[in-house]
């Protein structure tokens, strides 16, 4: 099956997205377990964590096409 330009777009749009939203949720994070607010820390991380689930799926698939 062959995936169209604008998919791979929209796709690649969102994993950007996605990252960025890790990567705040982990600043968010780490801030918060310094500060000692451990169960939001927890919260956050888990919310990082779920953020880049989505992305770990696709990259091999993309990675196998050569996309």
């Amino acid at each position: 099956m062959q995936i169209s330009p604008e998919m791979i777009k929209a796709i690649n749009e969102q994993i950007s997205h996605e990252a960025f939203s890790s990567n705040a949720y982990t600043a968010i994070g780490s801030w918060c377990e310094r500060t000692g607010y451990d169960g939001s820390a927890k919260f956050f991380f888990e919310q990082a964590a779920e953020e880049n689930g989505p992305h770990a799926k696709i990259h091999p698939l993309f990675e196998q096409r050569r996309i």
